[in-house]
């Protein structure tokens, strides 16, 4: 089962911090690049963040800013 981001709000200032896989490293820009680590797809009426290559879900939510999830809305502080 995948996490559920239940209140997320761009406009409150919210972020998002991923680890990679040591769990002290945080991933910077996991949306964009080369190899983009982050892929979103609608799914059940909210949204589905998955790792790109690998079909595993990060997490899913309702929350409509997910829809054009970013960089701007991780953070590595």
């Amino acid at each position: 089962n995948a996490d559920t981001i239940m209140s997320f709000d761009r406009a409150d200032g919210d972020k998002i911090k991923l680890f990679d896989t040591d769990g002290v490293t945080p991933i910077a820009n996991p949306m964009t690049g080369g190899s983009p680590t982050l892929g979103v797809m609608p799914a059940g009426g909210g949204y589905t963040i998955f790792v790109n290559g690998s079909g595993e879900i990060v997490f899913q939510s309702q929350d409509n800013d997910f829809g054009s999830l970013s960089n701007s809305d991780f953070t590595v502080a």
